[in-house]
């Protein structure tokens, strides 16, 4: 009689047990959870990377971070063995390794017609372009055309020099060029130096060609400005927040990101809108185009 109350008692301890270890699990893993949620927030992590400035010799990366952090790249031409470090460029100017929102690197002294690999160092971390290295081919050498340089400077809303923030610019038909602003917020670029996909330089009229320029300072905010190269040395001042058409002489807040999608240069180009200011700078409602009517439609229509 013991033995069989006993033996029944043993199933009934053995599922207390898996019980309490099942509740015990089940709080380790909300709090697990509810741990993740709390480290949620600004990162090291890379965003908004670009490869511009592509040449015979080298090309530039720049990226964002939500915080300040040290910034390098790790490269080679064996996508096994990144060992060569390449750092910020203020860093290599400066001597010293200090810590940005904006970063932007310089790699220089490559050899031409060939395939380049590299890993983004944000913080204490690598980072690759999902899960292999970003790869970049240089181009071929070629003499270079006379000089024909654009500058200007970019400003804060209170119209200070804002240093340290990222300059993009393309003409159509060529790849993304870039520069980073002085302490005072002046930037320069040689226009003369884009060159097509083939790596051939672009041919451009000096007069009246379109740029679209792009404005990246991390936390301190973008912006866009479409100009000319009739009135691009020196370009007017470029507000942060701001969108600026200066073939028209128009200004308008900035109501999205205009960088564009991607990870590795292109962002929206705005030349086909220049000689069209109410594209750029206004928005129509198509569908439904008058007040109170019907629609068989839940999606509405816009311009």
């Amino acid at each position: 009689m013991k033995n069989n109350i006993f033996s029944k008692r043993i199933p009934t301890i053995f599922g207390l047990l898996i019980l309490i270890g099942g509740l015990i699990a089940g709080i380790l893993l909300v709090s697990q959870r509810q741990g993740l949620t709390t480290q949620a927030g600004p990162t090291a992590q890379p965003k908004n990377v670009r490869i511009a400035n592509i040449g015979s010799g080298g090309y530039t990366v720049s990226w964002t971070s939500d915080v300040p952090v040290t910034g390098f790249l790790k490269y080679s031409d064996n996508p096994t063995r990144l060992t060569l470090p390449a750092g910020d460029t203020r860093d290599q100017i400066s001597g010293t390794t200090n810590q940005y929102t904006t970063h932007y690197v310089d790699v220089t002294g490559l050899t031409p017609d060939k395939t380049y690999y590299f890993e983004i160092g944000s913080g204490s971390q690598t980072y690759n372009d999902g899960g292999r290295p970003y790869q970049v081919r240089t181009t071929l050498q070629a003499a270079a055309p006379a000089e024909d340089v654009i500058s200007g400077k970019i400003v804060t809303a209170a119209g200070a020099g804002a240093g340290g923030a990222m300059v993009y610019a393309e003409i159509t038909g060529a790849q993304t060029l870039s520069t980073l602003t002085n302490t005072d917020g002046s930037w320069r670029i040689a226009l003369s130096n884009a060159r097509n996909a083939g790596g051939n330089f672009v041919a451009y009229d000096p007069a009246v060609e379109t740029i679209t320029v792009f404005v990246q300072a991390g936390t301190s905010g973008t912006a866009t400005a479409i100009t000319n190269t009739a009135t691009d040395n020196p370009v007017p001042e470029i507000t942060l927040g701001k969108t600026h058409n200066f073939a028209t002489g128009e200004v308008a807040p900035i109501i999205s990101d205009l960088s564009g999608g991607g990870s590795t240069g292109r962002f929206a180009t705005l030349s086909d809108l220049s000689q069209s200011p109410e594209a750029t700078f206004s928005v129509k409602l198509l569908n439904p185009s008058t007040e109170g009517e019907s629609l068989a439609t839940q999606t509405p229509e816009f311009l």
